[in-house]
């Protein structure tokens, strides 16, 4: 997995862009950063999305357990983030001109994260700098046969937590 992480680092000027947005935007009396990856798009189609009630649900351990908190979210529909989730002060949606690499960089500096669906924000979470944090993830530690492919060990690491009840 280290060999994995040594291969898939991030551009200097891509964390130095990310890093000046964070210091531009971020409290510095905000003790622990959360990054929430929010996929609707196509997934839209395949009600495959992570309800709000669910993020809203992880935000609330984070913030029971940690008090001061932000909240770091890379969407592919940013403008809907700012809508549902924007109105709040302690959440942060990065801007619409940050590329994909720039979203994922963002994640791998959180202390923590949110999974919702599907694969970027796991890897925002395999690529953590920080590999104690914590990370939370809605979805099912079951087979269906769309993941067929998938080995439950790998796809849900011990250090991931999963938050039941929240749909």
């Amino acid at each position: 997995m280290e060999q994995i992480r040594e291969q898939l680092r991030f551009k200097q000027s891509i964390l130095d862009r990310v890093k000046n947005f964070l210091d531009k935007n971020i409290n510095k009396n905000v003790s622990t950063s959360v990054g929430i990856h929010i996929r609707r798009g196509d997934f839209l189609r395949v009600r495959r999305v992570s309800s709000n009630k669910y993020i809203f649900n992880a935000m609330s351990h984070f913030l029971i357990k940690y008090h001061s908190v932000i909240f770091i979210i890379v969407s592919d529909d940013k403008e809907y983030c700012r809508k549902i989730f924007g109105q709040k002060n302690n959440v942060l949606v990065t801007p619409d001109s940050f590329s994909a690499a720039d979203d994922l960089a963002t994640l791998t500096l959180c202390e923590h994260t949110i999974l919702t669906a599907g694969t970027f924000g796991w890897w925002g979470a395999f690529l953590l700098h920080n590999r104690l944090g914590d990370v939370i993830t809605d979805s099912k530690s079951d087979h269906t046969p769309l993941d067929a492919n998938c080995q439950q060990d790998d796809y849900f690491p011990p250090w991931f937590s999963f938050l039941n009840n929240t749909n």
